[in-house]
């Protein structure tokens, strides 16, 4: 099913202190779409936090809204209809909240926020969140700050951190990390008290790691928490990657982290065959893996997926095609004259936003996305055109990878498999033919996406320690 506004409205409506609500999208000072959810509370000491909580646990993280306001009434036309229009705008960044930076390290900070936020001016007290980041924007942002401060800075400090004059503070306070290095594809989630204990997880369809931050939380303290989120796609088309390939790719990145064994791993959907590769690969080097877990993932299986042939520059004329032709909108570009794949998808885009048709196209193209697929999507329903067509090809590409991959050997190391109980996986005991060992099955209350939010990541986390093996 596809969860529209009203759901998000009606699940407001079930908090015990909401008496009304309403959720509109509306278009920010940086022509973004943003969700705004408007309340009336029973309770004056109900707070943000405790609705996006609540929200999460019935709606995916895409579609909780960016912003709460509290309202007296929700506005209604003389015909008893929302007035959107009386509806206000969230006070983002707010001018009389506005405190200039003062030291370099905050202004360096604040010229980062400024880059990644769209903004022209960010304060040093001004909340990440709420001046337009979220947890995508949050990995773009202590990207940066390692080059510029040459510090690791855990991405559940973002969280808890927030502005620019806490965060300033941490990075003085810390100095320098014990871990340095280049790569946009290691995502520290959390940092333990030690620095040489590393649990390694693999990126799931969407290629981004931010979702495993709740479960990085609560396991273990003593280890560092580090996703592998995939390669960014410079120009929107999809990759024939195969799932050899990608694995050798990360365990070079792991290696920047952890020379040797022993290793801890954890894969995710998508990421559950990647992550199983990984395995295979370091085996095979010698190394040895002590502890290996798959969340939720299908096994491979030839003819099980249905997306299993590689891609090419008419693949893709067709894909293109849809995004126009099903919404009604005349194209007037020569898509079939394009001789390369890779010029397609930019083709597609230029052509959208010359035509400054990009939201009425990006519209239309939330309807035939495939429904799975929006709930992998990030932030769906406020992505722009080009965030759409961005994760749709990385999630093509990462389900194809794994629609042709048959691994060449079996895994040494004991496997444990958790499945989310209201999403069972229909060929999981398929994986038993794939381990010399077999595989260990247990369950956890949840959906595959709500097994990693509240309250559900509880559960998550009781089911993997009783498997963490430490040596």
């Amino acid at each position: 099913y596809r969860i529209e506004l009203g759901e998000i409205e009606n699940c407001l409506l079930k908090h015990e202190f909401i008496a009304n609500a309403a959720v509109v999208d509306k278009t920010d000072a940086r022509g973004k779409k943003i969700l705004c959810a408007y309340y009336v509370s029973d309770d004056e000491d109900l707070s943000v936090e405790e609705l996006k909580i609540f929200l999460g646990r019935h709606v995916p993280e895409y579609m909780i809204p960016n912003y709460f306001i509290e309202l007296e009434e929700i506005p209604l036309t003389p015909n008893g209809k929302l007035d959107r229009k009386a509806l206000p705008m969230p006070d983002m960044c707010a001018e009389d909240t506005y405190v200039a930076p003062t030291t370099e390290t905050e202004k360096k900070l604040c010229a980062i926020w400024e880059e990644v936020l769209e903004l022209d001016k960010v304060g040093i007290i001004d909340n990440f969140f709420d001046v337009g980041g979220n947890s995508l924007s949050a990995t773009q942002l202590i990207s940066k700050i390692r080059k510029e401060f040459n510090i690791n800075i855990p991405l559940r400090e973002i969280f808890g951190l927030s502005n620019v004059k806490e965060i300033s503070r941490y990075i003085d306070e810390n100095v320098k990390s014990e871990i340095t290095f280049e790569d946009d594809n290691l995502v520290l989630l959390n940092q333990g008290t030690t620095v040489d204990k590393h649990l390694f997880l693999i990126h799931a369809g969407s290629g981004e790691v931010e979702g495993y931050m709740e479960l990085s939380k609560i396991l273990r303290s003593d280890f560092n928490y580090w996703g592998i989120k995939a390669d960014r796609f410079d120009n929107y088309c999809p990759r024939n990657y195969k799932v050899e390939q990608v694995a050798e790719r990360y365990i070079e990145k792991i290696k920047k982290i952890q020379q040797s064994g022993p290793y801890h791993i954890i894969g995710w959907c998508a990421g559950g065959t990647t992550a199983f590769e990984i395995v295979r690969q370091l085996e095979a080097m010698g190394e040895e893996v002590v502890f290996f877990t798959l969340i939720n993932s299908l096994a491979p299986q030839k003819g099980f997926f249905e997306e299993t042939s590689e891609f090419t520059v008419e693949t893709e004329k067709t894909w293109a095609k849809h995004f126009i032709e099903n919404g009604g909108f005349k194209l007037d570009i020569d898509l079939d004259s394009i001789t390369d794949m890779k010029d397609v998808w930019s083709t597609l885009i230029n052509y959208a936003y010359e035509k400054g048709i990009e939201e009425a196209v990006a519209a239309e193209a939330r309807k035939f996305i495939p429904v799975p697929t929006t709930f992998i999507i990030p932030y769906f329903q406020t992505q722009d055109l080009k965030g759409l067509i961005y994760y749709l090809n990385v999630i093509r590409t990462y389900a194809t990878a794994r629609g042709l991959y048959i691994p060449s050997g079996k895994v040494k190391t004991q496997v444990y498999f958790i499945e989310a109980t209201e999403h069972r996986i229909t060929n999981k005991e398929l994986w038993s033919s794939y381990c010399e060992k077999g595989l260990i099955f247990d369950e956890t209350e949840g959906t595959h996406f709500s097994i990693f939010k509240p309250p559900y990541v509880s559960g998550l986390a009781e089911k993997i320690g009783k498997y963490f093996v430490v040596e």
